[in-house]
């Protein structure tokens, strides 16, 4: 490497560190005081991880237990111990290893788009890269998909780049890293069978096989199955346990009749969250070019590619089940095939980056400033409600990861309950047994992704009258059922019943309350709003400024 070369390594690693650093500067100012996403995280994924390191699960046999949700699960129903971001809650306190794992996912974003944007238009001004790589990295990427697609740039580079060279160390370095550090059933195989697509369609159009790209697929593929060793085991050995997902189904309700509008500005389903400016940015910029005849190499071979996801996912939401007559594929409803939407931010901010790229006119490097800015004060969850909270950027309350978790009222809870509180078998009513998990209780239900179909039918039991004629409740708990929640019709699905919120009590619950004490064994009901019916006892409230939670203790009678 020249001396060139590594200065320019080091000055991009350097830019990307600092717009790292700004993602996460609440973190580092508030502490657990910030404000942190809780649908799809604090109630599920980042327990989850947390749980199984502080019970040195990481890594343990698929079939051993793990204590918490559903009161003990397998191992295997949990995300991979063999996971470059789930590793770092092994060696760090549960909150840092989320602050870090964030910061790395920006930071690598930030080198993927500043390295593919070389591809996107080679020789074009390394400030207008680096900008356009500070917008891509300041988007808002899920964390628990890791960086199966902030670093799709960093994919398509090396796809590229190596489709007709020989393959060197830097890129099985990179390859490995993406391998280790994604995410495999969430995003990864969507993201796999991207590429697999073009390996053949460049080893047609070139009439010669790329082995390199070949080499690339095969040790990614590679990556993923040493990964997902644990939904190995459980899918050819175990065959003692039949998941929930058997009656699985993605292809009804929230996932049905998405239009490609919707396709596009969905950002929580493909994984990315950002402005409605970007669409509309690439929409005039194709009408503008469009209308110049310069319509022509990537911006039109990018804008065929999102205009064919938008029509396959539409057509996948509007039409498609595994359904096949009286031919019935139950393991397939686990495939959400609407997960290839994940391709269309990366190729949105492609043909937006060109554009950008290309485009020379007075204010531009101003505006980009000013949607890095965009992106993180008002679309960053972690700005915009910690700081925002007051002004019209955010117009309701939220929780910081402090009041969410309680750990104060806990203590207080646990004193009250007595020396046996780790034992007692506990239930919530809208609020999310996560937050119970944390904690270190039992709960007999939770949000998991993969877990005994024999509980799902056992809490369905107690559940079934109440949740009747409720078409959403009745298709989540009975087709998706990731949610084993002891649901109720008087705030239905409602887990964020936070103490500054208005509220009535719930003076009717059709749950079967013998089978839930006789055969579950349930022992106390924790709700965050106030139960008034003859079959609960109430024993105490506890509230604390620091808890999000107003807690009610019963017993059923």
């Amino acid at each position: 490497m020249s001396s060139l070369q590594r200065n320019s390594v080091i000055f991009v690693g350097l830019g990307g560190f600092l717009l790292a650093l700004l993602v996460v500067l609440p973190y580092l100012f508030l502490g657990k005081d910030v404000h942190v996403i809780v649908s799809d995280n604090l109630d599920s994924n980042f327990v989850w991880l947390r749980n199984l390191a502080s019970q040195g699960k990481l890594l343990a046999h698929p079939s051993s237990e793990v204590e918490g949700f559903l009161l003990v699960t397998p191992r295997f129903s949990f995300p991979s111990g063999i996971h470059g971001f789930a590793l770092l809650y092994a060696f760090m306190d549960s909150f840092w290893a989320f602050a870090v794992q964030k910061f790395l996912i920006s930071w690598i974003a930030f080198v993927s788009m500043y390295y593919w944007s070389g591809r996107l238009l080679c020789n074009a001004n390394i400030v207008d890269r680096l900008a356009l790589a500070a917008i891509w990295a300041s988007l808002v990427f899920y964390p628990h998909r890791g960086i199966s697609l902030a670093a799709i740039p960093l994919l398509a580079w090396l796809f590229t780049s190596y489709k007709d060279q020989k393959i060197d160390t830097q890129a099985i370095i990179f390859l490995l890293f993406y391998g280790f550090y994604s995410t495999p059933l969430l995003s990864g195989w969507y993201v796999w069978f991207g590429f697999f697509a073009y390996t053949i369609f460049y080893s047609i159009s070139s009439k010669k096989t790329a082995w390199s790209l070949v080499l690339f697929l095969g040790l990614w593929l590679l990556c993923y199955l040493i990964q997902e060793y644990h939904y190995l085991y459980q899918f050819f050995v175990e065959d003692e346990f039949i998941s929930h997902r058997t009656e699985f189904s993605y292809y009804e309700y929230l996932w049905k009749d998405w239009n490609p509008i919707s396709l596009i500005l969905y950002g929580d389903y493909s994984g990315i969250v950002y402005s409605l400016i970007y669409p509309v940015m690439v929409f005039f910029g194709l009408l503008f070019f469009g209308m110049q005849k310069k319509l022509y190499g990537i911006p039109r071979v990018f804008t065929l590619l999102l205009i064919f996801i938008l029509g396959f996912c539409w057509l996948i939401s509007r039409y498609f089940s595994w359904s096949l007559g009286s031919i019935d594929l139950p393991i397939l409803q686990s495939l959400n095939l609407l997960r290839f939407n994940h391709w269309i931010p990366f190729l949105l901010f492609s043909v937006l980056g060109y554009w950008i790229l290309q485009m020379q006119f007075s204010g531009k490097r101003l505006i980009l400033v000013v949607l890095v800015g965009i992106n993180c004060l008002v679309y960053q969850y972690e700005w915009r409600h910690s700081f925002s909270y007051a002004s019209l950027l955010s117009e309701y309350r939220t929780p910081s990861f402090r009041e969410y978790f309680a750990e104060k009222s806990y203590d207080e809870i646990k004193a009250f309950l007595g020396p046996d509180w780790s034992s007692l078998r506990l239930i919530h009513v809208n609020m999310p047994p996560a937050v119970s998990v944390y904690n270190g209780m039992r709960s007999l239900d939770g949000y998991i992704q993969n877990y005994a179909l024999e509980h799902k039918y056992a809490v369905g039991k107690v559940i079934a009258e109440e949740i009747r004629g409720n078409e959403f409740l009745e298709w989540q708990f009975w087709r998706w059922g990731n949610k084993c929640y002891f649901q109720n019709s008087t705030y239905p699905d409602d887990y964020m019943r936070y103490q500054w919120l208005d509220f009535s009590p719930i003076m009717e619950l059709s749950w079967d309350f013998e089978y839930l004490k006789q055969v579950l064994g349930a022992d106390i009901v924790l709700s965050s709003v106030p139960i008034d019916i003859q079959e609960l006892e109430f024993l105490n409230r506890f509230e604390h400024p620091n808890s999000a939670w107003k807690i009610y203790i019963y017993s059923i009678r």
